[in-house]
């Protein structure tokens, strides 16, 4: 009795620090701000909200907890009597704590303490099990059908290695989820675009969001604005003397408006660059934040986006190769180094564990932004995540699909309420921690919220290739039409052998 009246002390004190370090940059789940007008943090521009509920009133919303969160339909408690619940995952993604011993640092010390309280809630005992997974590595696959050949349901729960996800799905070891008692996407732990872009007709096989929010985070494709070069160059006089940020409120944070800001506004300076890209697989979220996709569902039928074949797409491929092409001297690949050095106004990453170095250094005063627009009558802002990010299934032997929804929904909202912030803190460190920084914040926000998790990127190993947008991006000579039709009738057979595949 003792020793676990110590450790809920030790974790509500741990949990009081926490929301002190966090009250001055976090905001709850409709929230207000200190003008008593309701906070857009987490509004997607032009429409609808970030995470669905965020903008509800408390009167007519739903009902949040006392820190102000949207509170989850699962029972307060429930006995499982110490079952365990097993989860395998990649080596490298990290996504769960293994134990105890594995928590040196705040990220996994808070992880531990979400699954623990996760654990007490619901009276089960969560298991991790890792494996190598990657590019073309079976062995995690191999694990999980080791057990779904037989039926022997040895793990409740799967953190892939994004490609890897695709290929255990097209072998059929995965339930749909929506099949999965207890799991409700439509709370604001899960991404606002996660069911319309990754439902393969009417099922959903794989998921991301605050379950895995720590990989989300990093891993998210992103663009970066140096705010000190913004005001030295005077880019608000391009836009009527708008900050960015106020840009991108407004919904005009377009192709255009990036080009018309990164190109010949940095003078003759050859060192000097308006957009430098620290990788091309930015390239790749571009095909999603002008509003494309590879796949699309609607009605219970899974087709190639009939977008694909419209010339809005020619469009946007030419000014993306515009802002990507070197032949402006202003525009260049160089790992990232100009704009660490405060020699670039964009910088173009897959990844936020640049923001980590940026921030860790101090040297550059920068925002993250979302991927641009096709236009300013898109109603949202879209991005992808990196190819080394992680998605979650539930194995298609799982022996009991109540506790398997339940304890997925279960870690997914207390992560929402605890880790999320952690992870924001540890990238960002202190920058986005005070009243003034609400506006980077803000655009984390938005840019957290726009992740869409394509089927047709998720199985690339079946055929879609949805590499041939960085490829086409990347050649300023190849043109839109051509390419499509070189790979209009492989993007078909694709789509038709994925439904064979899956029944």
């Amino acid at each position: 009795m003792k020793k676990n009246a110590m450790k809920l002390i030790s974790l509500a004190l741990v949990l009081l620090m926490l929301f002190a370090c966090f009250a001055a940059c976090k905001k709850k789940d409709g929230a207000t701000d200190a003008d008593g007008t309701e906070s857009q943090a987490g509004d997607v521009a032009g429409g609808t909200t970030a995470q669905g509920d965020a903008t509800d009133s408390l009167e007519n919303g739903p009902e949040t907890d006392e820190q102000g969160y949207v509170k989850d339909t699962l029972p307060e408690t429930y006995d499982w009597e110490g079952a365990d619940f097993d989860i395998l995952q990649w080596k490298i993604g990290h996504d769960f704590v293994v134990g105890a011993e594995a928590t040196a640092n705040a990220i996994n010390r808070v992880k531990f303490q979400s699954q623990k309280a996760v654990e007490e809630r619901f009276k089960v005992k969560i298991k991790v099990h890792e494996e190598d997974d990657g590019w073309g590595n079976d062995t995690l696959v191999g694990a999980l059908e080791a057990s779904v050949s037989v039926g022997s349901g040895t793990y409740d729960m799967v953190s892939h290695y994004s490609d890897s996800a695709g290929r255990a799905i097209t072998n059929k070891l995965c339930m749909n989820l929506n099949a999965l008692p207890y799991v409700d996407f439509e709370k604001p732990w899960w991404p606002q675009h996660l069911l319309e872009s990754a439902t393969i007709g009417e099922k959903m096989y794989y998921c991301g969001g605050d379950i895995n929010g720590e990989n989300l985070m990093r891993y998210i494709c992103t663009t970066y604005v140096n705010l000190d070069m913004y005001e030295e160059y005077h880019i608000e006089e391009l836009v009527d003397g708008r900050t960015i940020f106020e840009v991108v409120d407004d919904g005009d944070w377009t192709i255009e408006t990036f080009k018309t800001m990164a190109l010949g506004t940095t003078g003759n300076d050859e060192t000097i660059y308006g957009f430098t890209v620290v990788d091309g697989v930015y390239a790749d979220a571009l095909l999603y934040s002008g509003g494309f996709s590879l796949i699309k569902s609607e009605n219970g039928v899974l087709t190639l986006n009939e977008k694909l074949s419209h010339g809005t797409m020619s469009t946007w491929l030419e000014a993306c190769q515009e802002l990507l092409s070197e032949t402006h001297a202003d525009t260049a690949y160089d790992v990232g180094a100009a704009f660490k050095e405060n020699r670039s106004l964009f910088a173009g990453d897959e990844e936020l564990t640049f923001a980590e170095e940026l921030s860790s250094t101090g040297t550059v005063n920068f925002s993250v932004l979302p991927m641009p627009k096709y236009d300013s009558d898109q109603e949202n802002y879209y991005t992808c995540q990196a190819v080394f990010s992680s998605l979650i299934t539930v194995p298609a032997d799982v022996k009991d699909t109540d506790m398997a929804g339940m304890i997925v929904e279960g870690i997914a909202s207390q992560n929402h309420r605890v880790v999320k912030d952690v992870v924001y803190y540890d990238i960002f460190q202190a920058r986005y921690a005070s009243p003034e920084e609400a506006d980077g914040a803000r655009m984390f926000d938005i840019l957290y919220a726009s992740v869409v998790f394509d089927v047709g990127r998720v199985f690339n190993h079946n055929g879609f290739n949805s590499f041939i947008w960085r490829h086409t991006v990347g050649d300023a000579q190849k043109e839109w039409t051509s390419v499509y039709q070189e790979n209009v009738d492989i993007f078909v057979t694709a789509i038709n052998d994925l439904y064979v595949a899956l029944g």
